[in-house]
């Protein structure tokens, strides 16, 4: 009897804050939920662009980082890593969640940075919620669409970069008003995270110098990475996936991880991914606590005029293929934005994006395909 009492106390406890508040989500509830990963594409998908609200007041950033950080020199020595993960959304679609990875860094303690999409906040308030709420996690811009902003005017780009922002301040707010604690133990869940986000990451991670120019007059810092895990290649395998990463990884890189439903094995990677860096004696962090060392003079960036993968201009190579996105995009949002009798799912189920086959007369790649370097 003393013993089942003991467990229902403890149960209760965990269930209310020492200050009386609720704590948001159960164990359970932040776990991966069936089905979570797949992406689905179908007129359902659209979502209107947030409408203009007062968004807080943005950071002022000096013009010396108008540039792109793609990695940290780490002054002391010390082996620190930044795991990122991008989670972004196309118009036509809804893109998925790939909650093992995040079951497993919470598991472990793994600190993260996450660009997530203002499109895809929107489609997935909860887990958008989650990840701000949660102590590990840093959330960060990924644009409004999964748009290649070097095809993009002044205003369209602007658009891109706000749209995310105010998407990303809705769920902020929504999370304060719901006055609930992400652990027992914590602050209110809102006040693990900041009210704007700060870190910013182009769409395929193809940019001009205008766009930098754009992003720091944001108060956003534009991040790239140094190494990529090349996981939205469908050819790309869990143990080629470890193979480009942990013996490659040096003091202050920063990886590149997709967790949208196109990280094909990344899932399965991330275990023996974590476990072989720490076996090297690397402890994890997040852009953020990287750009702290840099203020307290224990870290420097290394930055650069332009955005590239492994090497200057080859994200251009996806300037043709985001055109056609692009043109693909805009012929769907005028079909929808037409559509006077609402936005109710067809009667038809949706196609997942997994299963789809190319015809022999489409040139174009799956929408998969362009993320490669997202």
């Amino acid at each position: 009897m003393i013993i089942v009492l003991v467990c229902v106390v403890a149960a209760m406890a965990s269930k209310k804050s020492l200050a009386g508040e609720a704590t948001c989500w159960s164990y359970a509830e932040l776990l991966e939920a069936s089905n979570e990963p797949n992406v689905r594409v179908g007129r359902f998908a659209y979502r209107e662009p947030p409408g203009d609200i007062q968004l807080t007041e943005k950071m002022k950033l000096s013009t010396y980082y108008n540039k792109a950080i793609r990695s940290f020199h780490i002054k002391d020595g010390r082996k620190l890593v930044a795991l990122t993960f991008d989670i972004g959304e196309q118009p036509h679609e809804i893109s998925g969640y790939q909650g093992k990875i995040f079951d497993h860094l919470r598991k472990h303690k793994v600190r993260a940075t996450v660009f997530l999409g203002g499109k895809w906040m929107v489609t997935h308030p909860e887990r958008t919620q989650q990840m701000i709420a949660d102590p590990l996690f840093e959330v960060a811009n990924h644009g409004w669409e999964h748009r290649n902003l070097r095809l993009l005017d002044s205003v369209e780009q602007q658009r891109a970069i706000m749209r995310a922002q105010s998407a990303y301040e809705t769920q902020w707010r929504a999370l304060k008003k719901r006055n609930c604690k992400f652990s027992s133990t914590g602050p209110a869940a809102h006040n693990n995270a900041p009210p704007q986000m700060n870190l910013w990451r182009f769409p395929f991670g193809a940019c001009r110098a205008d766009s930098l120019q754009l992003v720091g007059d944001a108060g956003l810092y534009s991040i790239q990475w140094n190494l990529s895990s090349s996981d939205p290649w469908k050819g790309q395998t869990k143990a080629r996936m470890v193979a480009a990463v942990v013996p490659r990884v040096k003091p202050g890189s920063i990886v590149l991880f997709h967790a949208n439903g196109r990280g094909w094995h990344t899932s399965a990677a991330i275990p023996q991914i974590i476990s072989g860096l720490k076996k090297r004696g690397y402890e994890f962090v997040t852009i953020g606590d990287l750009l702290d060392l840099t203020r307290q003079g224990k870290a420097e960036p290394v930055l650069t005029d332009t955005c590239y993968d492994s090497r200057p201009g080859d994200t251009n190579r996806y300037d043709k293929l985001s055109g056609q996105l692009h043109a693909k995009y805009e012929r769907f949002l005028r079909r929808m934005r037409g559509n006077t009798g609402g936005l109710k799912p067809p009667a038809t189920k949706s196609k997942r994006v997994t299963k789809r086959k190319r015809t022999k007369a489409s040139k174009t790649p799956e929408p998969d395909a362009f993320n490669r370097a997202d």
